[in-house]
């Protein structure tokens, strides 16, 4: 199992024990997002959608017909259900021939890849004609790797997509597909490298930005220097300059370097690995929870079919628990491990001192108590009540709190 697989199984891991917090109390056979999707009473059958991060997401789905769809708001920590399709939408289907075979364009970007080394040689954002590549260094480049073929797609209303395939130096080949979307902002890159050998697979990022600091995320909140720096990041590093920002989320950590230049060389085992990229202008506003956010939503949707024929009394769509103020996140929600309850473990993110509130959503629950991080009973939380908890958070700092008298929230 390389490294991006076993992230993968981490992450579907810990979205099966948010999942499971839910699946026992309702009410049917079967087990995790199967259940509940059974059970969902729909006129028409599709696909329920589970987010296992802290935020709202948009994103592109695997549907359980076989088509990819944008999914629309999917509740931060929960599901949402979408109808299945109608005639053949969600399939990506070859480009027409245009002359210019290595380049691809939606209403947020434009791109080419170089014609001899499959880099992203540019990568401009239409609206303005900023170019955000550094043509000298280009964007996922292998050094050494030549483009043997490249073949572009298109999804009507959804984005394009060019795979190319590379020769890589190690004398195996690296599959590469770069998607853009018309709607949504950023850009996937995902990697597949033959293995050959012991030594990491590395990837260029040549931003134009002139950067003057690098942050990224720890496990304890974020990092932040000048370049050059060496950086192992956990979903996200971010580069900002003159010009802007470049923010770069990995599904699997990353050892990194950014020279002086700013030229970031990730660096990983072979086999997959997959990138997203967003990019924003000097000047232009942002949230401080943003990169968590962008960083975040690259950890893999959670899907099962919906027949439509369940009696269950839920909704189409919720959160299993409410946390609704910026900064703080739940990274981690499960059964308690002695069957008592259910463990929520929250994290501090802007770097200050506060208490964190959670309030009941698809499920409830009657009490609570702080436990430490191995489920030890710690005594009554700062505040309490039916459906709702209070715990005190230091600035970057993790708390767990066990839930009790988890009940099904009605519909």
């Amino acid at each position: 199992m390389d490294h991006a697989e076993r992230r993968a199984t981490e992450s579907g891991r810990r979205a099966e024990a948010m999942i499971a917090c839910l699946a026992p109390l309702v009410p049917g056979t079967g087990t995790g997002l199967e259940r509940i999707a059974n059970q969902l009473a729909m006129p028409v059958p599709g696909t329920l959608v589970f987010n296992p991060t802290s935020y709202a997401r948009t994103e592109l789905v695997l549907m359980a017909d076989g088509s990819e769809r944008v999914a629309t708001d999917i509740p931060p920590l929960g599901y949402a259900y979408f109808p299945r399709g109608t005639g053949d939408g969600g399939r990506w289907r070859g480009m027409a021939e245009d002359g210019s075979p290595h380049a691809i364009q939606t209403r947020q970007f434009r791109l080419a890849l170089d014609p001899d080394t499959g880099a992203i040689r540019s990568l401009a954002t239409p609206a303005d004609g900023r170019e955000w590549a550094n043509e000298r260094v280009g964007l996922d480049a292998v050094a050494g790797a030549r483009l043997d073929r490249a073949a572009r797609e298109v999804l009507p209303g959804v984005g394009a997509r060019i795979i190319a395939q590379r020769r890589a130096p190690w004398g195996g080949e690296i599959r590469t597909v770069v998607t853009l979307y018309e709607r949504l902002p950023w850009i996937d890159v995902v990697n597949q490298a033959d293995a050959g050998g012991d030594a990491p697979a590395a990837y260029r990022f040549g931003f134009e930005l002139h950067p003057a600091g690098v942050e990224w995320e720890i496990p304890a909140g974020v990092e932040r220097t000048t370049p050059p720096c060496d950086c192992t990041h956990l979903r996200w590093l971010r580069l900002t300059g003159e010009r802007g920002s470049a923010l770069l989320a990995a599904r699997q950590p990353a050892f990194g370097r950014v020279d002086q230049d700013g030229t970031l060389t990730s660096y990983g085992p072979r086999g997959e690995s997959r990138f997203r990229m967003a990019l924003t202008p000097a000047g232009a506003f942002v949230f401080p929870e943003d990169p968590w956010r962008f960083g975040w939503g690259i950890e893999p949707a959670v899907t099962a079919p919906v027949p439509g024929t369940g009696s269950a009394p839920l909704p189409s769509f919720g959160s299993l628990l409410v946390l609704d103020q910026p900064g703080i996140a739940v990274v981690g929600l499960q059964p308690g491990a002695d069957g008592d309850g259910v463990i929520v473990y929250l994290q501090e993110l802007s770097g200050r001192s506060r208490m964190a509130t959670l309030g009941g959503g698809l499920i409830g629950f009657e009490d609570a108590r702080q436990v430490d991080l191995v489920e030890r009973d710690l005594g009554p939380p700062a505040m309490v009540m039916r459906n709702g908890v209070g715990v005190m958070l230091p600035a970057h700092g993790v708390a767990a709190v066990r839930l009790l008298g988890v009940t099904l929230a009605r519909a």
